[in-house]
């Protein structure tokens, strides 16, 4: 299959990733994939370290006769037998282009606010989009209350290749955040419920960027943990978290939660959110700490747990480790939506 994924935004998120790692895999299967991304985009230097093609271009306003132009001029030179779309501007270059072309479109849809309550995205999504694909049953279901929707819709679990599982010793506990900055991550809440903890030995290293970055900085001054809060900036996944004890994701919103499983896949433990799909994933006490993301205290109990039982960390890590390979395995989950993708062209043939 000649597959072209295509993402406009301007900001890394899980999509990206996902794009990637599921790139990466079709072209081990044969397949040739090709990424279309803006111009400067860190995705350009992501497809280089994978050996992937990639091609940065300027988008121009949505609809324009300029972009739909380049864009089959693309289809042509690729040969590409089916394109996938993240949302809103993707949907009305790549997307369009793709439904002038008769070239199936599936589009991926990562979270809840991902799709507005408007006349032109139900147009969007009824007219020019095949099948939609999302990463949570949550998402799922919420998204199958739109009529427009319900037909076109698949789940598919996000996935991770799990490194061999590894017992971490560390003298102190290390804490870990993975994530594109934003309020919705509430990483300035983490550091509140760790500053009621300053009685007991601890490091937190938050990865990542984002338009929080340099408030969070702040308040991490203000608080003076300049020496048991760190900044490495961007960072690859298991290199950062090779040496971390545990993973945290504290979101008030979350559909599915990436970094829980890239967490559970570096024999992290896990605190997370009990919202969106993140139960999915977090199905038992035995796999990870489940806590309200608007009741703090439910934060710093479950931090206060991690550090004054380290058997009990070890047992999450264990048990997290297991999940994550018996229900998120790339090579399953990818091999489901290989057939998937082979199954959209040939409909569309038919």
């Amino acid at each position: 299959m000649n597959i072209l994924f295509n993402n406009a935004t301007t900001s890394w998120a899980g999509i990206k990733t996902w794009m990637v790692e599921l790139a990466t895999f079709l072209q081990a299967k044969g397949h040739r994939p090709l990424i279309v991304c803006r111009e400067k985009d860190l995705l350009i230097e992501k497809c280089q370290e994978r050996n992937l093609d990639c091609l940065p271009i300027h988008y121009g306003p949505d609809y324009s006769p300029f972009t739909l132009s380049k864009f089959f001029r693309i289809f042509r030179d690729h040969d590409t037998e089916l394109v996938i779309t993240n949302i809103s501007k993707g949907i009305r270059t790549a997307g369009l282009s793709a439904r002038l072309k008769k070239i199936p479109h599936i589009n991926r849809v990562g979270n809840y606010g991902d799709l507005k309550a408007t006349t032109k995205v139900k147009w969007e999504y009824s007219k020019l989009i095949d099948k939609v694909i999302v990463p949570s049953q949550a998402l799922y279901d919420h998204f199958f209350e739109k009529a427009y929707l319900k037909d076109k819709l698949r789940m598919f679990h996000n996935a991770v290749m799990a490194p061999p599982y590894v017992e971490k010793s560390n003298g102190v506990p290390k804490f870990a955040v993975l994530a594109n900055l934003s309020k919705r991550k509430q990483v300035d809440k983490i550091i509140e419920a760790f500053a009621r903890l300053t009685d007991f030995a601890w490091e937190f290293h938050v990865g990542g960027f984002g338009r929080e970055l340099e408030g969070l900085k702040a308040q991490v001054r203000q608080l003076g943990l300049e020496d048991r809060i760190f900044f490495p900036g961007r960072v690859d996944a298991v290199t950062f978290l090779n040496d971390k004890d545990v993973g945290l994701l504290y979101s008030y919103q979350e559909a599915f939660g990436w970094s829980i499983i890239e967490y559970m896949a570096s024999s992290c433990a896990v605190i997370a959110s009990d919202v969106g799909g993140i139960p999915e994933i977090i199905r038992d006490e035995n796999q990870g700490l489940l806590v309200n993301p608007h009741q703090l205290e439910s934060l710093v109990e479950a931090l206060r747990t991690c550090l004054t039982e380290p058997n009990r960390v070890k047992e999450l890590a264990k048990g997290g480790y297991q999940r994550v390979q018996e229900a998120f395995n790339q090579q399953t989950i990818f091999s489901a939506i290989e057939k998937e993708f082979q199954l959209t062209i040939d409909q569309k043939r038919r």
